[in-house]
């Protein structure tokens, strides 16, 4: 099974086997709780499955807003949902190994490249005062407007994207892929404008 925690309440996740973005009969699904955490049951061990966990829907646990955009995150017992975690599964795609994606995430992103984004728990962190929570919860927030914005744009050019999983997801993932390919680049910065 994994265990997790999102940033969302009532948000759909699934383990998408065949990473079609949408959560099929044989794919297994929860839902995350009032506080983001979630469980779900994986058949077999997470290293012979493969496949990307996702996050749609739901709550903003941090500014009670709904959340539009869907999150991706590699498979492990552990799992945290985040804008980020969806940035490190791209890169990740594209050979860099798990360390070396988190690395160039840190780094680009302006949060310390030594930290395993995929286990911090920024939110609590931040409520702590620690400093480092901060700017893990600051990049995150940068990248989820980033795409929240990307989304809607992309979204409103078709009436059908709107209320589709499939085609949300498929959104989600090239605005995420294009922010991985620019960071691959060091061509991104989330303050500029331009770069976006």
């Amino acid at each position: 099974s994994v265990s997790g925690v999102g940033a969302t309440q009532d948000a759909t996740v699934w383990l998408d086997l065949d990473e079609d973005g949408s959560p099929d009969p044989f794919e297994p699904v929860t839902f995350t709780r009032m506080d983001g955490t979630f469980r779900l049951d994986v058949p077999g061990t997470l290293e012979a499955v493969g496949g990307l966990i996702r996050a749609q829907g739901g709550v903003d646990t941090t500014t009670g807003l709904p959340v539009h955009t869907v999150w991706s995150a590699l498979p492990s017992s552990e799992t945290r949902v985040t804008p980020i975690t969806s940035i490190i599964a791209q890169l990740v795609r594209r050979g860099l190994s798990t360390t070396a994606a988190e690395l160039l995430s840190g780094a680009a992103l302006r949060y310390s490249s030594v930290t395993d984004v995929t286990a911090l728990d920024h939110i609590a962190g931040s409520l702590a005062d620690a400093t480092l929570a901060k700017d893990v919860l600051l990049a995150t927030s940068r990248v989820h407007h980033s795409v929240a914005i990307l989304q809607g744009l992309f979204s409103g050019a078709t009436e059908a994207a709107s209320d589709n999983q499939a085609v949300q997801s498929i959104i989600s993932d090239a605005i995420h892929a294009a922010l991985a390919d620019q960071l691959v680049q060091g061509r991104v910065d989330f303050e500029n404008p331009e770069d976006l």
